[in-house]
């Protein structure tokens, strides 16, 4: 009895595990989480958050806790320079004000009254990370630091920037002064774009001219403009509440790679380490020569009957190497009634990789062509005499 007992146990139990089994078999998906980056060597990479980004195609080529909030110390003064280069001449003067001097921080050592322009001040805040130069800067271009900072997140939100709050121009910690390594990219991305914010960032020093004799001498913190090639710069910072935090650009072959770590012991070699990474992967894909697109085009009632129409510049495309070939579409009239000009657009020639747009070129008119001339009533009837 007691075996027989045991028996219907037993197989009772098999019973409920083969339904255990079969149900984790077809009821249950696991699936991995999907991610916006490519495999990377991740080795060695140890940081609170870390981004590298494709300037050229808008991709996060390398992501690690992109979104996640964190202080950024003073990578901050990215904002700062730009909001100041888009609300204020350059070489406006800027008075030293008294409530700026001796600013916690790295310091330039301003002193209350003291006269820099714009420019000067801008060089002083990106290479030397100057917190005088920072709240100077503020008060000269909004009126006061509160002022600047609703600017600075203003231009946050214009450029899309949800995860990131400020609420000084420097950097230094605040609860509510934060960013994430993508918006950090993107700002950057957006700030070289700027000719005077790129020639800034880009300098390995500066010199200011003394009213008596002699320079004050500014020399940029980012070691990478020296050790990794083709770095147009970036910004340095560091706080013990954010830890060593660093964005750095850098531009080869035509193609603008960004990196950034946010609380990184190890960040000039993970920068180093990701931008060699990132270039293995793409290449510019000369699509066009110049010249390459050229068409017969008829101008009925023209001086000549037709007139050539090409492209007269050339075009790449930034894409992965070994990817799919990039496919074009002419967009062309049949013909054009004069009068054209010399230089005038035509059409274009627009070009896709999977269907997806990529580009375009102009086509224009390589030379003018002017009305013929309507003949007279005699001339249509008589001809040429």
């Amino acid at each position: 009895m007691i075996k027989k007992y045991c028996c219907r146990i037993l197989a009772a139990i098999a019973v409920i595990a083969i339904l255990c089994l079969s149900t984790l078999a077809s009821g249950f998906e696991f699936t991995t989480e999907k991610t916006d980056a490519v495999i990377a060597p991740t080795d060695n990479i140890y940081a609170s958050a870390v981004v590298l980004y494709n300037k050229n195609t808008d991709e996060f080529v390398y992501s690690s806790n992109g979104e996640l909030r964190l202080p950024m110390a003073s990578t901050t003064k990215i904002m700062t320079a730009i909001v100041a280069l888009e609300n204020s001449p350059i070489d406006s003067i800027v008075t030293m004000p008294g409530e700026a001097v001796g600013v916690e921080g790295s310091s330039v050592y301003l002193e209350a009254g003291e006269k820099l322009s714009l420019l000067d001040m801008l060089y002083a805040l990106m290479l030397e990370s100057a917190n005088d130069a920072a709240e100077a800067i503020a008060i000269h271009t909004a009126g006061s630091k509160e002022a600047f900072v609703r600017l600075m997140n203003d231009k946050a939100k214009e450029l899309g920037l949800n995860n990131t709050h400020f609420e000084n121009p420097h950097g230094l910690p605040s609860e509510n002064h934060y960013s994430s390594a993508r918006d950090m990219a993107r700002l950057f991305s957006y700030a070289i774009d700027n000719k005077v914010f790129l020639e800034i960032t880009s300098a390995k020093n500066h010199k200011v001219p003394l009213k008596t004799e002699g320079y004050r001498y500014f020399s940029n913190h980012n070691r990478l403009l020296w050790q990794l090639d083709g770095c147009i710069g970036g910004k340095t910072g560091y706080t013990k509440t954010a830890g060593r935090c660093l964005v750095s650009g850098t531009l080869r072959d035509g193609i603008y790679m960004i990196c950034v770590t946010l609380n990184a012991g190890d960040d000039w070699n993970i920068h180093k380490k990701l931008t060699e990474y990132g270039y293995t992967l793409y290449e510019n894909r000369i699509v066009a020569k110049t010249g390459e697109f050229c068409f017969d085009v008829s101008v009925p009632g023209g001086k000549e009957s037709s007139v050539k129409v090409s492209n007269d510049k050339e075009f790449s495309v930034c894409v992965k190497k070994s990817s799919a070939p990039i496919t074009h579409t002419v967009e062309l009239f049949r013909f054009y009634y004069p009068p054209v000009d010399k230089g005038e657009q035509a059409g274009k020639v627009i070009f896709k990789q999977n269907g997806k747009y990529v580009g375009e070129v102009e086509l224009k008119f390589e030379n003018s062509v002017s009305i013929l001339p309507e003949k007279s009533f005699w001339k249509r009837i008589f001809g040429k005499r």
